[in-house]
């Protein structure tokens, strides 16, 4: 129901409020980028409208990792937040409830709500985004509520994408059409058939759905389009959409937000594109990384480096295990030191009589430059090694089927990281490129980095593929 003092006066929805300010982006550029994103606004907050069966529970559930959601049907259902602070505490969902036959109740508080957010001055109580859920197979996909929301209702600057699922079933459907016609005629192979019926289920997407609803929509650009397949628990590839088009859709989704701070809570927030994830580990680490090196380049103060290092590893640490969002069991085990320091030996994985040296070494640089290609070696070792663990681990959670890690399944990927040929590959390309001038250049850094990571890219998806095959045949 709407919260206590709420006055549906205050919140007509024909009015032009101005928007609320944005992240202080100052903020975000002098401090961890994450934390300064996720102490303004937590958690990423996403509306779901659509018809009962139209799939908006199995899209939430499979994206963001969490159990499917109680989808209600009261008119009031959509003023409740759904989290799951146990299992994925960056995401807030609210649910439409389904809109049946004349369920014009509904939508008018779905209104109400869509006003009442819209003008909140926090970006942490505002709608992020409306995902509005249409089923590829309904016979009726164009009711009145789908109507009224379109023409009527007024989002402001919410960004909308309008989800068309179940395609893979419109595709069945289409399949069977052509098998029925084309029974008793042997000229065609079964591949023939399958084709047919396929271009028949994107003829009738183009011309029964997508066409129709732009004609409703008109031209409005914060309305985007893309259709999903009923997502299976099939794991895919990194790098590769999968059947169910869930990478295409979070990628269109996270273009059309509407600034920096919210892109960043959406891939922190979703669990199935690690690609987004590996990319934003990169950008920020490699942030934090100059900051550092920066740092390391004062030529008077002896010890910089040394000081610089530890903090160097604890920033990019934060922000890139923030990022990826693992769930633990216990809860918070990425913040152990126990198990930050396991990152750190796997990251660098060098002899203690070794890191002595190199710390003496730091110690009595007094001309930050002799030592510059050295600190870029190490920082990069750190950003890379960081970033690849938690890959690893993002995929063994999906190997486990989605279960929270323990203390167990992080030590085994920290010790097969660091013993693994990817490791020695990118390692080796990092200290082969580093220079002294690599400490002065932010472009020959992401270069090496990225050459890095695609040396060190975990294999744990290609196991899992090689077993889904074999389990196939």
């Amino acid at each position: 129901m709407p919260p206590r003092g709420y006055n549906e006066s205050s919140h007509d929805i024909r009015q032009d409020t101005p928007s609320p300010p944005p992240l202080d982006t100052m903020k975000i550029a002098i401090e961890d980028p994450v934390s300064a994103v996720m102490d303004e606004c937590p958690r990423f907050r996403i509306l779901v409208i659509g018809k009962t069966g139209a799939g908006k529970s199995t899209i939430c559930s499979r994206v963001f990792n969490v159990p499917y959601l109680d989808m209600k049907t009261s008119m009031e259902a959509v003023w409740k937040e759904v989290r799951f602070p146990q299992v994925n505490d960056s995401i807030i969902f609210h649910d439409s409830g389904g809109f049946e036959a004349g369920a014009g109740d509904t939508m008018r508080e779905v209104e109400k709500f869509i006003a009442h957010r819209r003008n909140q001055p926090h970006l942490r109580d505002q709608i992020h985004c409306i995902w509005y859920c249409i089923n590829c197979a309904d016979n009726r996909p164009f009711q009145a509520s789908e109507e009224r929301f379109f023409r009527r209702i007024d989002v402001g600057k919410i960004p909308v994408v309008v989800v068309f699922t179940q395609y893979d079933r419109l595709v069945q459907q289409k399949r069977g059409e052509v098998d029925d016609e084309f029974q008793d005629d042997d000229s065609l192979s079964r591949k023939a058939i399958r084709d047919m019926g396929d271009a028949r289920a994107f003829e009738h997407y183009e011309n029964k759905l997508v066409r129709p609803l732009q004609k409703l929509v008109g031209y409005r650009s914060r309305i985007i389009m893309k259709r999903t397949s009923l997502p299976s628990e099939s794991r895919q590839r990194p790098g590769q959409p999968g059947p169910s088009g869930l990478d295409d859709l979070l990628g269109e989704t996270r273009a059309i937000l509407t600034s920096d701070g919210l892109k960043l809570l959406l891939t922190i927030a979703q669990r199935v594109d690690a690609d987004s994830k590996l990319q934003q580990s990169l950008d920020r680490g490699i942030a934090a990384f100059w900051i550092v090196q920066g740092w390391g380049m004062v030529p008077i103060i002896p010890g910089i480096s040394v000081i610089s290092m530890t903090m160097a590893f604890k920033k990019v640490y934060r922000v890139i295990s923030r990022l990826w969002n693992i769930p633990t069991d216990p809860l918070g085990l990425f913040e152990r030191n126990t198990i930050r320091h396991q990152f750190y030996a796997a990251c660098l994985d060098t002899t203690r009589v070794g890191w002595i040296g190199y710390k003496a070494a730091l110690v009595g640089n007094i001309v930050g430059s002799l030592t510059a290609g050295m600190t870029a070696d190490m920082l990069l070792r750190i950003v890379a090694g960081v970033a690849l663990i938690h890959e690893s681990l993002f995929w063994v959670h999906k190997e486990k089927g989605n279960i929270p890690l323990s203390e167990r399944h992080v030590m085994k990927a920290l010790k097969t990281y660091r013993l693994s040929k990817q490791r020695r590959n990118a390692m080796s390309r990092i200290y082969n490129d580093s220079t002294i001038l690599t400490g002065y250049s932010k472009e020959k850094c992401l270069d090496t980095l990225r050459a890095a990571i695609e040396l060190g890219e975990s294999q744990t998806y290609r196991e899992m593929l090689k077993k889904e095959t074999l389990a196939e045949d």
